[in-house]
């Protein structure tokens, strides 16, 4: 999204690389230097990615930082016990894109006020592709007959998906971490 918003305004450099479990995430020696020496620093927030987040809190450098996800209202996840913690995964709807597009828009044009004019024409592009998105996707829910619209999924992270367009979580294998490992009981319980 922050590439999309800035364009060649900005040089990105991703920490976590598409694929890479945040939930995990263990951190190197050259993620310390790129936090040292950004000048913004977007990451999810809600705990998502408490690894970095620790390394990004410990590093020297004095950029600005902003948990784009929490731009985002959060829905609230029981872990069991009475712990209620707030669910980090955000970019599930489009409509939670758009905040996430526009606190990126917002956090740019604070930190390079000149570019304001294009930080908010790439943002509002964006937005418009993000509602024609929600569109077709309520369009497509819409072809599976209401009593078929279940969702089984391995891991606990689409509550916004399912929120905003309207599908039943049938269940899912794991809970809201990716350590956790499903039992037999589960799996059955599924099937």
């Amino acid at each position: 999204m922050a590439q999309e918003v800035a364009g060649d305004e900005i040089q990105l450099s991703g920490i976590l690389k598409p694929g890479t479990d945040p939930h995990v995430y263990e951190p190197v020696p050259a993620d310390s230097r790129v936090l040292e020496e950004a000048d913004l620093i977007l990451y999810n927030g809600y705990n998502l990615e408490p690894g970095l987040i620790k390394l990004m809190n410990a590093s020297g450098g004095k950029a600005q930082k902003l948990a784009v996800g929490e731009a985002v209202k959060s829905l609230q996840l029981d872990k069991g016990k009475g712990e209620v913690v707030p669910d980090p995964h955000v970019w599930g709807s489009a409509e939670s894109a758009i905040a996430m597009t526009n606190a990126i828009r917002d956090a740019l044009i604070k930190e390079s006020p000149e570019d304001r004019e294009k930080f908010t024409q790439k943002a509002s592009q964006l937005t418009n592709e993000l509602k024609q998105l929600h569109s077709w996707i309520n369009q497509q829910i819409q072809t599976i007959p209401a009593p078929r619209r279940k969702l089984v999924t391995t891991h606990d992270a689409f509550h916004y998906y399912w929120r905003a367009y309207g599908i039943a979580i049938a269940g899912t294998l794991i809970g809201i971490s990716t350590e956790e490992q499903p039992s037999a009981q589960t799996v059955q319980r599924l099937v």
